[in-house]
């Protein structure tokens, strides 16, 4: 397996409890100089300044290096921080093998949904809590996973050595500096400054969101409906995971940290696109969780987000077996997306006819919101019948009977598009369509009819000739 890839550093830690890392390194395997074994390479996470913590626990800020590098094995740090007054240290081995595999496994990327397009993750963030507290993750954008929780330890740099240092850098030990970082509010929010104000220090929080249930998400719709095959959701100990495609239709129960957040996008029965979002109150979903789990320890657990009929609000309930815990406080939002719209699918397939005599292309460019680049690269001439969105524009070249070579684009209007598209899915959401395509010995000759449900309808469409 490969073991260097492209990554860049970064730093995390909770919000209200900024941090700043004195010296630092993610350090790669050992080998050997000929005398004694040092890393073959070194990445530094120090000379960032403070680490604000303004967002979510598992942020990433990101670092400065560039390029391809070994996998880090190994994390070696003294850090500040700056609410507890404390220096802490750590020097540790990392799950090295836990991340080359998931770094040559990637993931799917839900970036151009055109066919299956894999990616990999992008950042090895530290992420550091009070009590010396440190857990690592791979981060990848729609996917960020956890590679272990470590601890550090007090350390104390000595008189002599802070004396070294230039002025900036004696800075981290300045006891007025520190007030001064204590109350700016671009690193602690003043909201956050005053709900902290005079409370303890809540030592263990970070390691109780590490505690994983056996949970799915799934979705339900008062009336009729469809939910997008995607469907991602953020967790409280710093994970984020998205379902897409095949994960997201068998959507298993597995071991999972507590929500933080969820995203959701669906249509509506007439095709209309929505994309919503939680954003789940912290106690109400622990204390959800902890009740389901106390009344039967064994049940997996459903997080049922249920679409009323309007599309217009969200609501989430837990559901252990008989138990029902709905979770009112969570923040919700809603709005119409013409993007989720665009790429509503449908069952079809193109079928193409010729004039008698003409050359039949050697390729179709079929271009449609999802699928466009995997099938001008599969080169078919009929495609088979498949999940796809309606499409946005045809292009070939093919040669007349009289040996002239034509280009020939036939574009669609969105709206006018999906709308013939809606008028034959409707009669039975899901069954086949057939778009025929037929091509006239002249350019304005063409036409295309949609046929479906014992129904056909023409479809709309302007026509480019080169």
């Amino acid at each position: 397996m490969e073991t260097n890839f492209k990554w860049q550093e970064g730093l995390s830690c909770p919000s209200g409890y900024p941090i700043q890392v004195y010296r630092g390194w993610l350090e790669g395997p050992l080998v050997s100089n000929g005398v004694n074994e040092e890393p073959n390479s070194t990445t530094s996470i120090y000379g960032f300044g403070t680490t604000t913590g303004i967002g979510d626990w598992g942020e990433n800020s990101s670092g400065m290096s560039q390029g391809e590098k070994p996998i880090p094995q190994r994390l070696n740090c003294t850090w500040y921080s700056y609410v507890e007054d404390v220096m802490y240290h750590i020097d540790t081995e990392l799950d090295y093998p836990k991340m080359v595999k998931l770094f040559n496994e990637g993931f799917q990327s839900n970036v151009q949904k055109k066919g299956k397009v894999m990616t990999t993750y992008k950042h090895i963030t530290v992420g550091f809590a009070p009590g010396g507290v440190v857990v690592v993750w791979l981060k990848g954008g729609q996917k960020d996973v956890e590679i272990g929780r470590y601890q550090g330890k007090k350390a104390e740099i000595s008189a002599k050595e802070i004396a070294s240092l230039d002025s900036h850098e004696r800075l981290l030990f300045d006891p007025a500096d520190r007030e001064r970082t204590l109350k700016n509010p671009k690193i602690i929010a003043p909201e956050v400054q005053e709900a902290n104000k005079n409370k303890p220090i809540p030592y263990g929080l970070w390691d109780s969101y590490r505690i994983k249930y056996n949970w799915r998400p799934t979705a339900v719709f008062v009336r009729e409906g469809k939910v997008q095959d995607e469907l991602s959701f953020a967790l409280f100990n710093g994970e984020r995971e998205t379902l897409l495609e095949k994960e997201f239709a068998k959507n298993e129960y597995q071991e999972r940290a507590i929500p933080r957040s969820l995203g959701i996008r669906w249509w509506d029965k007439n095709g209309q696109g929505y994309s919503g979002s939680f954003i789940f109150d912290e106690k109400e979903i622990f204390d959800a969780f902890k009740e389901l789990r106390k009344k039967n320890p064994e049940a997996n657990i459903d997080l049922e987000v249920k679409i009323n009929p309007g599309s217009d609000y969200l609501g989430a309930t837990l559901k252990n077996g008989t138990a029902v815990i709905p979770l009112k406080k969570s923040k919700t939002n809603v709005f119409e997306s013409s993007i989720v719209t665009r790429e509503y699918k449908y069952n079809w397939h193109p079928v193409f006819t010729f004039p008698e005599g003409e050359k039949m292309p050697d390729k179709i460019y079929f271009l449609s919101h999802t699928l466009g680049q995997s099938l001008a690269e599969k080169k078919e001439m009929n495609l088979p019948l498949q999940e796809n969105a309606a499409p946005s524009k045809i292009s070939f070249d093919y040669s007349k009977a009289d040996g002239e070579t034509s280009y020939l684009e036939l574009i669609f209007k969105d709206d006018e598009v999906r709308e013939t598209f809606r008028d034959i899915e409707k009669l039975k959401p899901g069954a086949p369509i057939e778009m025929q395509v037929k091509i006239g010995k002249s350019y304005n000759s063409c036409t295309i009819t949609l046929k479906g449900n014992g129904k056909e309808l023409p479809v709309k469409f302007t026509t480019y000739q080169n």
